[in-house]
């Protein structure tokens, strides 16, 4: 990790695909700052919850929404991506939002963390496939199949990233 990395908040961009991540929380990507021992063996857990970025947060706006998304990921410091069966919407071009903004954290070299939800993966749209083989190709992604898997690795990644 920087200097620069210390001294500014982290922000987080998470690109998800569709629908199928359904029960993912945002709080699951916090950083544990402190374990204080405090009495009879119990601990007080002191961490973080970073600014993430949910494009379904955001309120009604007159701008395009694949400018505000990509935006989103030329401001982070780390692109989360959780690639599941729907490939999205496809642009004028027949490219997801999933896929536009993973192509954007790569341009930027921007540091990409990928998780791949594992359950179902004969319902998966080929496109998605597609993307799934193109990350795989650039990076190591894991696989889940539970939001506890999930938390996990995030948190597993996140405390490589940070060193």
């Amino acid at each position: 990790m920087t200097e620069y990395h210390k001294k500014r908040p982290m922000r987080i961009d998470e690109i998800t695909s569709g629908s199928s991540l359904t029960g993912l929380e945002p709080s699951a990507v916090a950083t544990v700052i402190a374990v204080i021992p405090i009495a009879d063996g119990a601990v007080r857990v002191i961490y973080q919850t970073p600014d993430v970025f949910l494009f379904e947060d955001i309120p009604a706006l007159d701008r395009r929404p694949d400018n505000v998304y990509l935006e989103e990921v030329d401001r982070c410091d780390l692109s989360i991506g959780l690639f599941g069966d729907s490939y999205g919407s496809e642009g004028l071009e027949g490219i997801s939002p999933t896929e536009e903004e993973f192509d954007r954290a790569t341009k930027a070299a921007k540091p990409r963390i990928i998780f791949v939800k594992s359950e179902n993966a004969s319902g998966r749209h080929p496109k998605m496939e597609a993307l799934i083989r193109k990350a795989g190709d650039q990076l190591i992604r894991h696989r889940f199949a539970t939001i506890p898997e999930l938390t996990a690795g995030v948190y597993a990644s996140l405390v490589e990233y940070l060193g």
